[in-house]
């Protein structure tokens, strides 16, 4: 993980929405993180995304709150929609992590294999 940090400049949005064709040149060439371009292109956009909706909202937690009410499932499409390389696994992981409202694993796996 302190490989990915230092790569993706401690996870500055600002920084990372930045990034070049140069930065992506030396990224696929570092051997300290995963090397596909089209994943590393993917972070450059979605920093793009989220610099975007924290100028929109004045947060990512105000656009995160922009949501609530919502179901689950409803949250979940728009921010697959919304960024690169989301699914709905990453979202569930996304919103797991952040405190976000989900419904029980089990329950959501079974959801998905329908």
């Amino acid at each position: 993980w302190p490989n990915f940090q230092t790569a993706f400049a401690h996870f500055d949005v600002n920084a990372v929405a930045a990034f070049t064709d140069e930065d992506l040149e030396r990224l696929v060439e570092d051997k300290g993180i995963v090397r596909n371009g089209r994943k590393i292109k993917a972070t450059f956009s979605n920093a793009q995304i989220c610099r975007d909706l924290i100028r929109e909202y004045g947060s990512f937690h105000a656009y995160l709150r922009s949501m609530d009410g919502q179901p689950y499932e409803t949250r979940s499409k728009k921010l697959c929609k919304q960024f690169k390389f989301m699914g709905p696994m990453g979202a569930y992981f996304f919103f797991w992590s952040v405190g976000e409202d989900v419904p029980e694993y089990h329950e959501w796996r079974a959801s998905q294999e329908k």
